[in-house]
């Protein structure tokens, strides 16, 4: 695997189970050497783990990580918190939002990306039984969406999926463009809302592929093989 790829490590399935996620961030971990060894191999746990901010700083806690088979005393608390590293503006964010809107701030992913570890955490809404029934009919047609996609827009979202950021450029006034904006797809990057000059002149825009996207898609094997072309074995 290139050093390039993200190695997923751990997934806190039970998160998407019973948390509506409205938005993810990528943090380090502030880990001690055996702890990083023990995660090499695997040996970690995200269930039922959460975000805290303490002093300005926001920590996982409940993050299981086993000790190191030959870490002897050098081991650390399996359950210690785990300081995460994220820029003040955006702990400040998440703390103000889970807040004023009672959100939670939770672990959904753990990987390897340029021999670094890094924790995906997302700001998530609970769900109630009643949004459980509505998400499960939602995701089903999701699903039926993308399998019956039409070979130019299944094209197009492959360049998304090729780009680590997920992110591309595209002509605004393009049917294809407006046809994934639609069904909520795509959607512009930043602060890129085009003036109407702008649409005049067909100007280009960016766009980022919405997260349910890949995730439906990595969950479905007829959809990975769609997508990227082959099944995991």
């Amino acid at each position: 695997m290139s050093n390039n790829e993200k190695q997923i490590i751990a997934n806190n399935k039970k998160a998407y189970h019973d948390y509506f996620v409205l938005e993810t961030y990528e943090a380090g971990i502030e880990l001690f050497g055996t702890e990083i060894k023990s995660i090499r191999n695997g040996r970690v746990n995200l269930k039922d783990s959460f975000c805290s901010v303490d002093d300005g700083e926001m920590f996982a806690i409940g993050m299981h990580i086993s000790p190191y088979e030959q870490g002897n005393r050098f081991n650390r608390d399996p359950m210690r918190k785990k300081r995460l590293l994220l820029h003040k503006k955006e702990i400040m964010k998440l703390f103000g939002e889970s807040q004023q809107q009672g959100l939670s701030i939770i672990p959904l992913k753990l990987y390897i990306y340029k021999g670094r570890a890094k924790l995906e955490i997302g700001l998530c809404k609970g769900k109630k039984l009643y949004d459980k029934i509505l998400y499960r009919k939602l995701k089903k047609k999701r699903i039926k969406y993308l399998k019956e996609l039409d070979k130019v827009k299944t094209q197009t979202i492959k360049e998304f999926l090729k780009e680590e950021d997920q992110t591309l450029t595209l002509n605004y006034n393009n049917g294809v463009t407006q046809q994934l904006l639609h069904m909520y797809v795509i959607q512009m990057a930043g602060n890129t809302q085009p003036t109407y000059v702008e649409l005049d002149n067909s100007m280009p825009i960016a766009y980022f592929l919405q997260p349910w996207v890949s995730k439906i898609i990595d969950e479905d094997e007829d959809l990975k093989t769609k997508f990227y072309g082959k099944k995991d074995k």
